[in-house]
């Protein structure tokens, strides 16, 4: 079986009828199979399930199931013409508690109201408790899945029993690392997404600051800077330094103004490799991420490429986080990869990050996979 991740991200979207009744008989028969181990079941819905077409139950997972136990030889004596030897008899059939059931009813694509009904009945409220009691939850949109608040709060309610399992993505550093986040400061920006993006880098400051470390004497250290036009890095070379205090590096980060001025993405590049050079010890991984979308007044791809090359040279490894639709592919690209003439795929998988707004940087667990994607290398 793959991993559950890997599977995940193999699902396609069926587009297809709601036969809610029969994916939960599926649920019960094929992945949760009687066990004495506590077995839940999240099911994410609409509660619209087309019970005209669909005739299985909502309630398929409610009931509990039998464990017949292992086959064992029988202890009576037997002639030694038996063929086979002894006979076999199985050990008493075991009732299993039914699995804990958690819905979570979100609007439809049109906007309509989960059906709370149905959310109900697939949880197994109002059935006499036969295990750990069912839970119905509703959200408003999809987006919300990804909040720590909610993340938490199901944690908590599935994992009661005992301890939780920790989601929160922990990461380690096994050598030293100096990083560097260098903000889009461009007028394309805008001053409030400048805003979000300050926030966004002080997250994964703090994650990289707080992260475990293999060696407690390898240091791990952090720059916060901000680009704009030819010559237009904030704060100015000699001003800039990596930082392993979270609170100076996060006072930084707040008094850092909003360039608002044109986009030299390859100069940029150039700041940071000498950087690097000047400040950054031969034992550190280094390692860079780029808020840039390709767009770069006069740039070509053959000189970001010549850029992005001198900064791997350096031994700088460069991650790019692209925001928004409005973006130069290839020149995105050559930000990944520092070649024009092919793409690596999965590499770009491991260096590039998409997000569709600059709000989505501040929802769900972004930072978390970002910042444990930058630390892994």
């Amino acid at each position: 079986m793959l991993w559950p991740r890997r599977a995940i991200k193999k699902l396609q979207w069926m587009a297809g009828g709601t036969f809610t009744g029969e994916a939960l008989q599926y649920t019960r028969s094929r992945l949760l199979p009687p066990t004495q181990n506590t077995r839940i079941a999240l099911v994410i819905t609409d509660g619209r399930s087309d019970t005209q077409r669909d005739t299985t139950p909502l309630t398929v997972l409610c009931g509990p199931d039998i464990q017949v136990g292992p086959a064992t030889p029988h202890t009576v004596p037997f002639a030694p013409w038996d063929v086979g030897g002894p006979p076999l008899r199985r050990s008493a059939p075991t009732p299993v508690p039914p699995p804990q059931v958690v819905s979570v009813g979100i609007k439809d694509v049109f906007g309509s109201v989960a059906g709370s009904d149905q959310l109900n009945v697939i949880s197994c409220q109002g059935l006499a408790p036969q295990g750990r009691p069912g839970i119905s939850l509703v959200k408003e949109n999809y987006a919300e899945l990804l909040e720590d608040a909610f993340l938490k709060n199901i944690t908590t309610q599935i994992c009661i029993d005992k301890k939780c399992p920790d989601y929160t993505c922990p990461i380690t550093f096994s050598s030293p690392a100096d990083i560097t986040i260098l903000l889009d400061g461009s007028a394309s920006v805008g001053s409030h997404n400048f805003d979000i993006t300050k926030r966004f880098a002080k997250r994964l400051a703090e994650r990289f600051l707080t992260a475990g470390r293999a060696d407690p004497a390898q240091p791990v250290r952090v720059s916060v800077a901000q680009y704009s036009g030819t010559g237009q890095q904030r704060p100015e070379r000699a001003a800039l330094q990596f930082l392993q205090n979270y609170t100076v590096l996060a006072s930084t980060v707040d008094g850092m103004g909003f360039i608002n001025d044109a986009t030299d993405v390859v100069d940029a590049l150039g700041y940071v490799t000498r950087f690097y050079r000047e400040a950054s010890s031969g034992a550190a991984k280094k390692r860079l991420l780029l808020f840039s979308d390709g767009n770069s007044q006069g740039a070509t791809a053959a000189a970001i490429e010549t850029a992005v090359q001198e900064a791997q040279r350096a031994g700088i490894e460069v991650f790019v986080v692209v925001v928004g639709s409005q973006v130069n592919e290839p020149h995105v690209r050559v930000l990944v990869t520092g070649k024009t003439a092919e793409y690596d795929v999965a590499y770009g998988e491991r260096h590039l990050f998409r997000v569709p707004s600059y709000q989505a940087l501040l929802r769900g667990v972004l930072y978390q996979t970002v910042s444990r994607k930058v630390a892994l290398g």
